[in-house]
């Protein structure tokens, strides 16, 4: 009680378990002067206050990408997932962020994609700047997503990648973020691991390492080696070897039929080989004849479905049959008086290349 004055400024305690969340409340108040006046309809005079009341935690996953999955640029589609402010009455969501991080470097993207996504320019080193690079998703809110940045090679190409998201609305509530030393650790606020994939657009090579290119003996295999582009970042890893074969006379070699065939092969249509590297294939020696030249294309793809285009062609020649050489001069029980020059021939006989 106050005398005297023209206006108070009034408080009163909210009683413990008044409130239930998800809930909408109304506060009328009134007033009564010394004179005994009270106030004439209080909520026509604006002193009503209509609030939702709302303490649950919203929450936000992320869906895409996969757990611990590889993508090149043509699989890898905007981050998204889903979020909810759940309950009926509850206040709704106001933003979902996302932090994207550089699993090796340990910098976290900005944001931007400035001079073609350079490494520098658009992904931050900075502490404590760089926890602070949550990113607002697009709506809607509840099915939200992002584009992912330009991550051109090398330095971003074969690289594991760490996403966080988070949350809040709009009555404040929000999932908790990690802390500075949880996104170090590749964690979540509740300790869990963060949401991992790798990114790798660089396709494989592969190379043909063996029969010799003059082989004078049975070929019954063909090997090499394979490796997947930037071996010493984080690739996703050559999975499967294909192999085409072309002989000199312009046949082809079908490994699924273990036989020479007029209709040109394609790497699709041939066996192929899960043992990587070194890589081999069983072939039967009868059908590499004497004579003729091989020329043998690799191919490799990667488990981020980037294949070898730009192969490369071994050539081998099977040579099994001992050159011939005969003298012209001196001719065979001939006379000589003066001799200063020998003279012949010689060749490699069934020589069909």
């Amino acid at each position: 009680s106050v005398q005297g004055v023209d206006a108070v400024a009034w408080s009163t305690p909210v009683p413990a378990g008044l409130l239930n969340s998800s809930n909408t409340y109304r506060v009328v108040v009134a007033a009564q002067d010394w004179s005994s006046n009270l106030q004439l309809n209080p909520e026509a005079a604006g002193a009503g206050a209509a609030f939702r009341y709302d303490t649950e935690i919203s929450t936000a996953v992320v869906t895409f990408p996969a757990w611990n999955q590889y993508y090149n640029a043509g699989s890898l589609a905007n981050m998204a997932g889903t979020a909810s402010d759940a309950g009926a009455g509850n206040s709704g969501l106001k933003k979902v962020q996302v932090l994207l991080k550089n699993e090796v470097t340990e910098r976290v993207w900005k944001g931007s994609n400035v001079n073609g996504g350079d490494f520098n320019d658009n992904w931050d080193a900075s502490n404590p700047g760089k926890y602070q690079n949550w990113l607002d998703a697009a709506a809607p809110l509840t099915a939200w997503n992002t584009a992912f940045p330009l991550l051109p090679a090398p330095v971003l190409d074969s690289r594991r990648y760490r996403i966080w998201v988070y949350a809040e609305d709009n009555a404040g509530n929000a999932t908790p973020k990690p802390t500075n030393t949880q996104i170090d650790d590749d964690k979540n606020a509740d300790g869990s691991a963060a949401r991992q994939f790798s990114y790798d657009n660089s396709a494989p090579d592969s190379r043909v390492t063996a029969p010799a290119a003059n082989a004078n003996g049975a070929v019954t295999q063909i090997a090499g080696t394979s490796a997947d582009a930037f071996p010493t970042f984080e690739p996703s890893g050559v999975n499967q070897m294909k192999l085409r074969i072309r002989r000199s006379n312009g046949d082809w070699f079908s490994l699924a039929a273990n036989d020479w065939s007029g209709v040109q092969q394609s790497f699709a249509s041939d066996q192929w080989n899960a043992v990587v590297t070194p890589w081999a294939f069983t072939v039967p020696a009868n059908k590499f004849e004497d004579g003729y030249r091989f020329e043998v294309n690799p191919q490799a793809s990667d488990a981020a479905l980037n294949v070898e285009n730009a192969y490369s062609t071994y050539t081998f020649v099977v040579d099994r049959s001992s050159p011939l050489a005969k003298v012209g001069l001196p001719a065979d029980g001939s006379w000589i008086a003066s001799l200063t020059t020998l003279t012949g021939t010689a060749e490699d006989r069934y020589c069909q290349i």
